[in-house]
C-alpha cells in the first residue's frame, strides 16, 4: 500500500504482479486474493475501470467462499470507486 498512498502506482502494480505470482507459486490462495482486491484498487485510480472491477469481483467471490471478510470488504469498496 506504500507505494499507492504516495502514488508511485507503477511501482505498486509491478509490487503487486510479483506478489500475485509468488502468491499462486505457492498455493497462498488467501494472498492472491487479497492481492488481487489491492490491483483492483491501483486499476480504479488509473481509470481502468473494466480490470478493476473484474479484479475486485474475483477477489470479492474467492475472499466471500473463504470467508475472507478484510479482503471481501477491500473488493467491495474498490470495485465500487467512484472516481473511475
Amino acid at each position: 500500500y506504500w507505494d499507492v498512498t504516495a502514488g508511485r502506482l507503477a511501482s505498486a502494480s509491478a509490487s503487486i504482479d510479483e506478489a500475485l505470482r509468488l502468491a499462486r507459486e505457492s498455493g497462498q490462495i488467501n494472498l492472491e486474493m487479497r492481492n488481487r482486491a489491492t490491483l483492483a484498487l491501483v486499476e480504479a485510480i488509473q481509470g481502468r475501470r473494466e480490470e478493476a472491477t473484474a479484479h475486485a469481483s474475483e477477489a470479492l467471490s474467492a475472499a466471500l467462499a473463504r470467508e475472507l471478510g478484510l479482503t471481501a470488504t477491500f473488493a467491495i469498496a474498490f470495485s465500487t470507486m467512484s472516481c473511475c
